[in-house]
């Protein structure tokens, strides 16, 4: 027959389990401590709608209508829509995203 673990015993494994656990205060500082390494400076918002809409005004005139909504949807995202551009536009849009500071 297999043992039959006593009460106790597993009372003592959760108690252990609960002291390992880490306090809110000490997983904040954490968090904190690693959004506060540096990170690549990426230029502000601003900066990014005024080149993504001369990328268009360069290369695709036909679409420019469109860049309002598209900054909208990507706004606090500069860095993923610089990303998606170069994605879906190649080589034309990297090399100006890199000429204007844009390097992701």
């Amino acid at each position: 027959k297999p043992r039959r673990r006593s009460k106790s015993t597993s009372s003592k494994t959760g108690s252990r389990r609960n002291s390992d656990k880490k306090t809110s205060s000490q997983k904040t500082s954490k968090s904190k401590a690693r959004s506060t390494k540096s990170k690549k400076s990426f230029p502000e918002a601003a900066v990014v709608h005024e080149v993504v809409l001369n990328f268009f005004q360069k290369y695709h005139e036909n679409k420019v209508s469109e860049v309002p909504g598209v900054l909208k949807k990507f706004h606090g995202k500069e860095q993923k829509l610089v990303r998606t551009l170069n994605r879906l536009y190649g080589d034309d849009a990297k090399h100006f995203f890199e000429a204007h500071g844009l390097t992701v």
